[in-house]
């Protein structure tokens, strides 16, 4: 999990120039990928697999256990694979401002079953 936060960093780093007012996005969005793999960690360290399928119902994305967003794998191929071997780094700053938004739907996605077990009870 550090790891993966440690490389958004360098990466935010190391295209901060070309940046500009995406600045700050960048930095928060390193602070966003850490959160959203400590809060996939804790719910399936305490829920387990199944509470994400449970928890989004009988819905055709979750029967096939799929995600109408990207998962934190395909976010960071993205990120921190295909988009600094493939794009100028003004395009980097794009992608990575894209994938930030899916770890927040990461968070979101992952937060529900935690908060919906700490709201029912044990």
């Amino acid at each position: 999990m550090l790891v993966v936060g440690l490389c958004h960093g360098a990466l935010a780093a190391a295209v901060a120039d070309d940046a500009g007012g995406a600045r700050y996005p960048l930095i928060a969005g390193v602070v966003l990928v850490t959160a959203a793999s400590w809060v996939q960690l804790f719910r399936h360290l305490r829920h387990g697999e199944t509470a994400r399928t449970e928890a989004a119902g009988d819905r055709w994305f979750s029967r096939r256990r799929l995600k109408p967003y990207p998962t934190s794998i395909e976010a960071e191929t993205a990120v921190l694979f295909l988009a600094p071997l493939l794009l100028p780094e003004r395009w980097i700053v794009a992608v990575m401002l894209v994938a930030y938004a899916s770890y927040a739907l990461n968070i979101a996605d992952n937060s529900r079953p935690i908060f919906h077990a700490a709201a029912t009870g044990p």
